[in-house]
């Protein structure tokens, strides 16, 4: 009898550790544990940069603005309404030109960083992409395209006529060991190899995942730059780095204070002493610039800068990544040890007894006669001496 039930346990067994291998890649590479998402943070990140970026640019602009508004402003009262606001309008001004130029230095102050997250992300990217789509799914595959033939195999022996059921018998077996799954356990091999490298050097990243990404930060935007700096504080806390953008940013919200101050208190009087003067530009101008220094101190906020990176770094790329990449290997390596030879193995053996069976062909076993019946003389029978 054809060993069915041996042949279906090893099928059974390789399709639910191959399932299970899959689903392990697809999670190591998806959007919500694996490489993609902690691209997504990188990305996150970079944005923010460039948010920060941006909206110094516009406290810049908002605050030229309001210098050529409060010109205006001047030039449109009587002239002994100038005289009582020179002074005032030279120090609103005085404070403005401070906002301006730490408004700069903000911007200076990121020069870089939105490109080191930027790159960062895109190599995170390729490096996952290639692991992924050239080595983890091809390998899968490949055993996915030796069990088909295998079973193949024993599908031609089951179904196919005798001639062509006898051919196979010599030269399928053989071919498909040689030329196919010797190659693909090969092959399955060294992706196994590739895989368990990459695992060990993220291993080693790990280990001390501040030290190197402090060093990236470094290598990447110089040693005592602005950038490495933040990256500094904001990675091991304001003891071992300085925020330039913040205090930059601090400074630009306490020089602009005294201007909206004053404007809130006088406005009333100001359109009334110069009617000629224009009180919503300024307003809208004003409304602007501390949007963007609300959203300024949004994008550069500790808590969010930090949530950022341990996200990408601890809680997927030193999490759910590592592991991942830990339990395929372990799959592949299950698959490729045992599973793959006992598949084959029962394979072989379910082969050969149905070939034996089509030789041998269905025989009828002769029915057992009783000997006393066997000797007594049929009386329809005439015998003759």
């Amino acid at each position: 009898r054809p060993p069915w039930e041996a042949f279906g346990a090893a099928v059974c067994t390789t399709v639910a550790l191959f399932l299970t291998a899959a689903c392990t890649c697809d999670l190591t590479a998806g959007k919500r544990t694996g490489i993609a998402a902690a691209c997504q943070e990188l990305r996150s990140a970079s944005a923010d940069a460039w948010g920060a970026k941006r909206y110094a640019q516009a406290l810049n602009f908002s605050g030229a603005a309001i210098l050529q508004d409060f010109d205006d402003l001047y030039e449109s009262c009587p002239e002994h309404i100038q005289g009582y606001l020179k002074n005032t309008f030279n120090d609103l001004k005085r404070d403005l030109v401070l906002h301006n130029g730490a408004a700069n230095r903000l911007f200076m102050s990121l020069f870089g960083l939105p490109e080191m997250l930027a790159e960062a992300e895109a190599w995170l990217s390729s490096v996952g992409h290639h692991y992924v789509w050239y080595v983890a799914w091809p390998s899968l595959a490949l055993i996915a395209c030796c069990c088909a033939a295998v079973c193949a195999t024993i599908a031609i022996a089951e179904h196919a006529g005798s001639r062509v059921a006898k051919r196979c018998e010599r030269f399928q077996p053989p071919c498909v060991s040689v030329f196919l799954i010797a190659p693909g356990m090969l092959l399955v091999a060294l992706a196994i190899g590739a895989e368990l490298s990459a695992g060990i050097k993220l291993s080693a990243f790990c280990m001390h995942a501040d030290a190197r990404t402090l060093e990236y930060a470094e290598a990447t935007l110089g040693n005592g730059s602005f950038g490495a700096n933040m990256t500094r504080y904001y990675i091991r806390g304001p003891r071992h780095g300085q925020n330039q953008a913040l205090v930059d940013l601090r400074e630009a919200e306490d020089q602009i204070r005294s201007s909206v101050a004053w404007m809130v208190k006088y406005r009333g009087s100001l359109e009334r002493t110069c009617p000629r003067w224009q009180s919503s530009v300024v307003t809208n101008n004003l409304q602007t610039l501390l949007f963007s220094l609300n959203e300024s101190w949004t994008f550069l906020a500790p808590p969010r800068a930090y949530g950022h990176y341990f996200a990408a770094v601890y809680q997927f790329g030193c999490g759910s990544i590592v592991s991942g990449l830990g339990w395929l290997v372990v799959c592949q390596m299950l698959l490729l040890l045992g599973c793959i030879p006992l598949f084959v193995c029962a394979a072989s053996c379910l082969m050969r007894a149905l070939m034996v069976e089509r030789e041998v062909g269905h025989r009828f076993d002769v029915l057992p006669v009783d000997e006393e019946y066997a000797h007594q003389p049929n009386p329809g029978v005439v015998y003759q001496p």
